[in-house]
C-alpha cells in the first residue's frame, strides 16, 4: 500500500538483496523500486504465457 517506513523499506530491500552494512533511506527507495519493477515484469511475462497457451498459442 505504500504505507511501510523508511526503516521498513531499508529493512526489506537489505534482506533481499543481501546487502551487507546499511543502506542510505534514498538508496533503499530507489532499490524497492527496481525490485517492485522486476517482479512486475516478470510476472505480466508469466500471466502472458500462461493466458497464450489456454488459448493454444504457446
Amino acid at each position: 500500500t505504500g504505507a511501510g517506513t523508511k526503516e521498513q523499506i531499508q529493512h526489506m530491500v537489505t534482506a533481499l538483496l543481501g546487502v551487507n552494512g546499511d543502506l542510505a533511506a534514498d538508496a533503499a527507495d530507489a532499490l524497492a523500486a527496481a525490485l517492485c519493477h522486476g517482479h512486475q515484469r516478470h510476472l505480466k511475462s508469466r500471466l502472458a504465457g500462461e493466458n497464450a497457451s489456454v488459448v493454444g498459442l504457446r
